[in-house]
C-alpha cells in the first residue's frame, strides 16, 4: 500500500527540522542543535571565548542553528571571530498570496535568548524556508529586529497568546 503525502502538509516540528536540516544542507559549515551534541564545541581546532561558550552551553535546546566566522592566523592556525545564530522559520507558500513576507512570531524565551546574543555581539538572522509547489524552496535570510516581530506568551494556560 502507498500512501501520498505532500511536504507542504507537513506541520509542527517536523517541518522545522526539515527546514534546519535543509539550511544546513545549503550552509556546509553550519551546525544544527537538534542533529549534533554540545560535545562537538569542545572538539573545534579553535578556541572560543568563555562567555561564547557558556551562552552555547545555556541555550543549546532552545538555538535551531549556528555558525562559527573564522580566520587564519600566519602560521595557518584558525582563529575564533564571530558567532552567528540562525533561527529558522519555515512557511508553505501559497500561490495566491501577494506578499512572500508574513510577520513571523517568536516565543518570550526566544527574543530574550536572541537579544541577549546581540548584547554579546553575536549575529542573529532569521532564516526563512519557504515551501512552494513541486518540492521547491526558497531560504532568505534576514537580520533579526525584535521590533519586528509578533511575541507570543507561552506560561501556563495561556499557550500562544499574542502580545502584538
Amino acid at each position: 500500500m502507498n500512501t501520498y503525502k505532500y511536504l507542504n502538509d507537513i506541520k509542527g516540528s517536523t517541518r522545522g527540522l526539515i527546514g534546519e536540516i535543509l539550511f544546513k544542507y545549503n550552509n556546509g559549515n553550519v551546525f544544527c542543535t537538534k542533529l549534533c551534541r554540545f560535545e562537538v564545541i569542545e572538539k573545534l581546532p579553535f578556541k572560543i571565548p568563555d562567555k561564547i561558550k557558556e551562552f552555547l552551553k545555556n541555550n543549546w535546546k532552545s538555538l535551531d542553528c549556528f555558525q562559527f566566522k573564522t580566520t587564519r592566523d600566519e602560521i595557518n592556525h584558525l582563529k575564533y571571530i564571530n558567532l552567528i545564530l540562525y533561527e529558522v522559520k519555515t512557511k508553505k507558500y501559497k500561490t495566491n498570496q501577494i506578499k512572500l513576507y508574513r510577520k513571523l512570531s517568536f516565543t518570550e524565551n526566544e527574543i530574550k535568548i536572541y537579544k541577549q546574543a546581540q548584547k554579546l555581539g553575536i549575529k542573529v538572522f532569521i532564516a526563512k524556508i519557504f515551501f512552494f509547489e513541486n518540492w521547491k524552496y526558497m531560504i532568505r535570510l534576514d537580520d533579526f529586529i525584535p521590533e519586528q516581530y509578533n511575541y507570543i506568551i507561552c506560561n501556563g494556560g495561556n499557550w500562544f497568546k499574542k502580545i502584538n
